[in-house]
């Protein structure tokens, strides 16, 4: 199976659960991400051409995650309990060898490219987004002090924000430093990037942690969050004149989408910290969670599939 034949697979298996199944904003968002999101994103690391190990690898999970993002996808359809766990479990295992290729690069490598690093910390954290998934569909938050519906949200969370972000961040760092090498002949100073690239990869752990200890410390970390999202996408924007007509357009749009979506966020959260009188959370994934789901994610791995920036390092590992 090709990239492409499992891409079209994927897409119309999500119209059709759209549509025949009417699912929920969570379960949708699920749908796009396994079958759309995952494969893409994945091929965009492995840069399309497969010429070492960790790219031939990346490439063929990106070619033939559709049987895996079925079994994930039936598993939500299926009451809580074993079975559904079981179906979940084999999304896992989908994850678990991205999630383990990606960190065996990472081990190599080290941090000397930082916006490789930055895609590979991402595609790790899917691991995480599998574990969740199958804890949701076993029906752990009836021994936590969660709802199912948080449970499920932070699945949600280590697909989209956990992987997505880092390795769209990954994916602009290949863009900017091709350019450099196109007009200085040098990469030129990474040390803003990297700075960023940090910022990327400790953001979802410190999202996570002020949920688990409550709203004062959440309110910290999501605004530390807010703030590098922030910087990516003012920076992107910048930058996103140079990205081409159709590219830039939509990943400049996706940007301002994410904008929107996380000041939503902080606000939300600001409102609960001062007991404002606060929509309640299932309005606010709706705008939040449907702008990064539905809006963001679509446009940026539109925008990056046609630019397909290709990574500027060693093709030998």
């Amino acid at each position: 199976m090709t990239f492409k034949h499992n891409m079209i697979l994927g897409i119309v298996a999500s119209v059709i659960g759209a549509v025949a199944a009417s699912p929920s904003i969570v379960e949708l968002a699920l749908m796009f991400v396994f079958f759309i999101f995952v494969p893409s994103f994945l091929y965009l690391a492995s840069a399309g051409r497969p010429q070492c190990d960790y790219q031939r690898r990346m490439f063929q999970l990106s070619c033939y995650s559709f049987p895996f993002a079925v079994f994930g996808i039936l598993a939500i359809f299926v009451d809580n309990g074993w079975l559904s766990a079981l179906l979940a479990a084999v999304w896992f295992i989908f994850t678990l060898s991205a999630g383990i290729t990606s960190l065996q690069r990472l081990y190599k490598r080290k941090f000397s490219h930082p916006e490789e690093a930055i895609i590979d910390i991402g595609i790790a954290f899917l691991i995480i987004g599998g574990i969740w998934h199958v804890l949701a569909r076993w029906g752990i938050a009836q021994f936590l002090p969660y709802t199912e519906l948080t449970i499920d949200l932070t699945s949600i969370h280590y697909h989209y924000s956990a992987f997505i972000l880092p390795v769209f961040t990954g994916l602009f760092g290949r863009w900017i430093f091709e350019r450099r090498l196109k007009e200085r002949g040098s990469r030129g100073n990474s040390v803003p990037f990297i700075f960023l690239c940090g910022g990327m990869a400790i953001g979802s752990p410190l999202v996570a942690l002020g949920i688990a200890v409550g709203n004062s410390l959440q309110l910290v970390m999501v605004s530390i969050y807010v703030i590098f999202i922030y910087w990516l996408c003012s920076w992107c924007l910048i930058k996103s004149v140079h990205f081409g007509l159709l590219a830039g357009w939509m990943i400049g749009l996706a940007c301002g989408s994410l904008l929107v979506a996380m000041g939503i966020s902080l606000l939300y959260r600001l409102g609960m910290y001062i007991n404002l009188d606060m929509p309640q959370l299932t309005e606010m994934i709706h705008w939040h969670g449907g702008l990064n789901a539905f809006v963001f994610s679509v446009l940026a791995t539109g925008g990056w599939l046609l630019l397909s920036p290709e990574a500027k390092v060693s093709r030998t590992k």
